[in-house]
């Protein structure tokens, strides 16, 4: 296993799920440093840390050890969800840089209605 990959890993789930080191750091209660280990590659969790890790993004301990490839892919996609991706592509780096903006605070909104 590749501990850079990990990391590497770790940051695309944060990125998806717009969750800050330390929302995960308090969530697992982890300590910032050593959370950064794991990120730079400096350090391997316990196979405790990793199941909850695992568990808190919502995914496997083989993908995020590099064994299984990621789980998000283009066959997993609507058609509807395939064409937003196409358009955004589409636009400037400065429009990308607006609509990610947008993106957020519309989760943001939504992740605090009650289910």
């Amino acid at each position: 296993m590749s501990s850079m990959l990990l990391g590497e890993r770790i940051t695309n789930l944060m990125e998806l799920q717009n969750t800050s080191k330390k929302q995960v750091c308090e969530s697992l209660h982890i300590h910032p440093s050593t959370f950064s280990g794991y990120l730079s590659g400096k350090r391997q969790p316990s196979y405790d840390i990793l199941m909850r890790m695992a568990a808190y993004f919502n995914t496997t301990c083989d993908y995020l050890l590099g064994y299984t490839p990621p789980q998000n892919s283009m066959l997993d996609l609507s058609d509807d969800a395939v064409a937003i991706l196409q358009a955004c592509g589409n636009l400037s780096p400065e429009g990308q840089d607006i609509l990610k903006d947008e993106i957020k605070l519309i989760l943001h909104h939504y992740q605090k209605q009650p289910k």
